[in-house]
């Protein structure tokens, strides 16, 4: 199988964190994003795992930013894993 290069938002923790080890395990390139990831996942830093902070609830100039610099680090981008959210916590009545 082909090295696949990703990019994959909330990784540092949860779901997100979980799918980044798999794919270290299995040998591709992950780009590794999430609130802080440079300096919470420092120690995942390697030939095949690069390091971007993205927080999902910046303005779109820093997100569109942001994603450039992914692009170019490794010449393109095969997979998204769009694993980030945001939440708005309303009650049941308000939420309909």
């Amino acid at each position: 199988m082909p090295q696949l290069t990703w990019l994959i938002t909330a990784t540092t923790s949860g779901l997100g964190e979980s799918l980044l080890n798999h794919l270290i395990t299995r040998g591709d390139r992950v780009i590794a994003t999430g609130r802080d990831a440079e300096r919470r996942l420092a120690y995942l830093k390697s030939d095949s795992v690069a390091l971007l902070d993205l927080d999902v609830t910046s303005g779109i100039a820093v997100i569109e930013a942001q994603i450039r610099k992914a692009w170019d680090i490794w010449g393109g981008i095969d997979v998204l894993m769009n694993n980030a959210g945001v939440s708005n916590p309303k009650s049941i009545e308000e939420a309909g």
